[in-house]
C-alpha cells in the first residue's frame, strides 16, 4: 500500500497545472507512512505526512508537519489534517496570495496547488 499512495502522490503531483511537472519530493518512507515536500505554484513548502497502515482500520491519517514560506511570503493553517481530513494553508505576500489544499483519503488523492491571484 506505501508504495502505490506514493506512487499516487507523484502521479497526481505531476500531472497537476496543466503539464507543468511539480516539484514534490518524497523525503521519507518506512512501514505505513510517507512524508512528502509539497511545492505550490508559489509562497513556500509544505511538509504532510501521510500514515495508511492504521491499527483503526482503514484510512489515511494526514500530518502538517511544517510550512516553510518563501521570502516575502506569511502563511496561516487552517486544516491541519486528521484522520481522512485534508490539509488547508493559505499563503500571502505583499502583493498575492495563494491557497494550497491536500486530501488523501482511501481510493482518491486531491492536491490543489491554487491559483497565484493578486490582491
Amino acid at each position: 500500500m506505501r508504495t502505490l499512495v506514493a506512487a499516487v502522490l507523484v502521479a497526481v503531483g505531476l500531472a497537476a497545472g496543466g503539464g507543468t511537472a511539480r516539484a514534490d519530493e518524497l523525503i521519507d518512507s518506512g512501514p505505513g507512512y510517507s512524508v512528502f515536500r509539497h511545492d505550490p505554484n508559489a509562497g513556500g513548502a509544505v511538509y504532510v505526512r501521510y500514515d495508511y497502515d492504521l491499527d483503526t482500520g482503514p484510512g489515511v491519517l494526514t500530518t502538517l508537519l511544517g510550512v516553510e514560506p518563501a521570502p516575502g511570503w506569511s502563511d496561516r493553517v487552517y486544516e491541519a489534517g486528521g484522520l481522512d481530513a485534508r490539509v488547508d494553508i493559505r499563503f500571502e505576500s505583499r502583493t498575492h496570495r495563494l491557497k494550497f489544499k491536500v486530501l488523501v483519503v482511501p481510493g482518491r488523492t486531491v492536491i490543489d496547488y491554487g491559483e497565484l491571484k493578486k490582491k
